[in-house]
């Protein structure tokens, strides 16, 4: 019996048949994955076999995902439920700048279940009109909850003095501040700075799962 031959349509073997290796029409050895194949899907449980190369897929505690791109689709998205994080999603912002002698907040309200908010930055400031206030001091609270309530991540004093645009302001960015799962993230003073003043706050951050 010959080792290599070309047939165009694959031949069907019964039990302990022998057949020549398959070739094809250049003589090249064909060989096929004895698992077949199947479309990718998300949720993939365990595999039990090898998977091949194609088969791209990352761990989410549980099943298997199929791994998105960084394209402009995935990143535009609030959150990236499918990928490694090599690149994070893009940043969201909101912010607040009420009127004078009132509290300014905002907050990024809940997302859905399993998504946490990431604070990556804040900024506040608080100062005076143009008729100088009363010397003040105020709280900043950065909290891993709704406006009041919730786990405070980080607190700041910020003080105006008694002068006509007297100012005091945080700015930091750089942070990587996660808040708990399905829970709303907010930037505030904890007061308004009375007559003649002024409070602003921003909020920048992601959300992931």
């Amino acid at each position: 019996m010959s080792i290599g031959k070309y047939n165009s349509t694959a031949p069907t073997l019964n039990n302990d048949e022998q057949r020549p290796l398959r070739l094809n029409v250049n003589g090249a050895l064909i060989v096929e994955q004895s698992s077949g194949s199947a479309a990718l899907a998300d949720a993939t449980a365990n595999p039990t076999a090898a998977s091949s190369a194609a088969l791209v897929e990352g761990f989410n505690g549980t099943t298997w995902d199929r791994i998105r791109t960084g394209g402009a689709a995935v990143l535009s998205g609030t959150t990236q439920p499918f990928s490694l994080l090599a690149t994070r999603p893009a940043d969201w912002s909101v912010t607040s700048a009420p009127a004078a002698n009132t509290v300014a907040t905002i907050s990024k309200g809940a997302g859905a279940a399993g998504v946490r908010h990431v604070c990556t930055g804040i900024y506040a400031r608080a100062r005076g009109g143009t008729t100088a206030p009363a010397a003040i001091q105020l709280t900043l609270n950065l909290r891993d909850g709704a406006t009041g309530a919730g786990t405070i991540l980080q607190t700041h004093t910020l003080v105006i003095a008694a002068a006509v645009g007297a100012a005091d302001n945080v700015e930091i960015s750089g942070l990587n501040i996660i808040g708990s799962a399905a829970t709303a993230m907010t930037l505030e003073f904890t007061a308004a700075g009375g007559a003649n003043t002024f409070e602003s706050v921003a909020l920048t951050g992601y959300s992931t799962v």
